[in-house]
C-alpha cells in the first residue's frame, strides 16, 4: 500500500508533455472543450496544485474553513440574495457584470465541473471542495479587475492570474495567446499584458479569504483590502478589449 501511495504521489509530480502538446493541439482545434483545458492542467500541473492546497491548509482560518466547506457556487448562484445586497456592494457589481454579459450558469457550471475533471491531481472530497471553490473565484476576479469577459480580457485576467499564482498551465496559456496578439506598434498588447501580470503580482488574496462575506461589503474596500491596484494607476490608457476575431483596443473599465 505504501509503494502504491508513493506511485501516486510521483505520478502526480511527473509533467507529461507529450499529453500537454495532444490536448493543447486538441484544444486550438475547439476552444469550447473545457475537456481539453483539463487534459493541459493535468499533465503541466507537476504537483503545482497540490503545493498550492498545502499552502491554503498553512494559512490562519483555513481550518475552520475547511471544516465549515460553505458553497461559494452556491452563493454566487443565489442571485435573488445578492440583488438584494446594498448598491456599490461587491455582490451588487458580480451581478451587474453577470447581467451586462447576459447572465448565465455556464460559468458557474464550469466551476462546478472543475473538481471532477481535476480529481486525477486533486483527489478527495476535501480537495475536491478546494478546487471548486478556487473556479468560483474566477469571475469575481473580473469584477474585482476590471477586465471584460471577451478574449482580450480574458487573456488580461490570466495575465493577472500568472502573477497572482504562476501555474505552468496558465503561463502556457498566456505565451500561446500573446503570440497572436499584434506585436505593432511598439509590443501595446504585450506591454498592457506584463502591467497585468505585475498588478496579479502585487496583489495579496489568501487562499482561504471568505469571499461569501466579502461580496456584501463595497466593492472598494474589497479592493483595497486584496491590495488590488485601480485600473486607473494600473492601466492608465484604458483596459484591453477585442482579440481573437476582433480588433485589439483600448476600451474604458465599466467598473474601474
Amino acid at each position: 500500500m505504501t509503494a502504491t501511495l508513493k506511485d501516486d504521489a510521483l505520478a502526480r509530480r511527473h509533467i507529461d508533455w507529450p499529453r500537454a502538446l495532444r490536448a493543447i493541439k486538441a484544444l486550438r482545434a475547439n476552444v469550447d472543450d473545457i475537456q481539453h483545458a483539463y487534459e493541459v492542467m493535468i499533465a503541466l500541473d507537476g504537483g503545482q496544485m497540490e503545493t498550492m492546497y498545502q499552502r491554503f491548509l498553512g494559512e490562519p482560518g483555513a481550518g475552520a474553513l475547511l471544516a465549515e466547506q460553505p458553497s461559494l457556487l452556491g452563493t454566487l448562484a443565489d442571485s435573488d440574495t445578492l440583488l438584494r445586497l446594498t448598491p456599490g456592494s461587491f455582490g451588487r457589481a458580480y451581478m451587474a457584470m453577470m447581467e451586462h454579459s447576459g447572465y448565465s450558469a455556464d460559468g458557474l457550471l464550469q466551476a462546478s465541473r472543475l473538481a471532477a475533471g481535476l480529481e486525477e491531481i486533486l483527489p478527495g472530497p476535501d480537495r475536491q471542495w478546494f478546487i471548486e471553490r478556487t473556479g468560483c473565484i474566477h469571475d469575481l476576479l473580473h469584477v474585482l479587475t476590471g477586465y471584460g469577459q471577451d478574449w482580450a480580457g480574458e487573456t488580461s485576467l490570466l495575465a493577472f492570474d500568472c502573477g497572482l499564482e504562476p501555474m505552468r498551465a496558465r503561463i502556457v496559456g498566456l505565451l500561446g495567446t500573446a503570440l497572436t496578439a499584434p506585436w505593432w506598434p511598439n509590443f501595446w498588447v504585450h506591454r498592457f499584458l506584463r502591467r497585468a501580470w505585475l498588478r496579479g503580482k502585487r496583489a495579496r488574496i489568501p487562499l482561504s479569504y471568505r469571499w461569501e462575506e466579502a461580496l456584501q461589503r463595497p466593492l472598494e474596500a474589497v479592493r483595497l483590502e486584496l491590495a488590488i491596484e485601480p485600473v486607473a494607476l494600473a492601466h492608465p490608457q484604458g483596459i484591453l478589449a477585442g482579440g481573437q476575431t476582433l480588433p485589439w483596443r483600448y476600451a474604458a473599465s465599466s467598473n474601474a
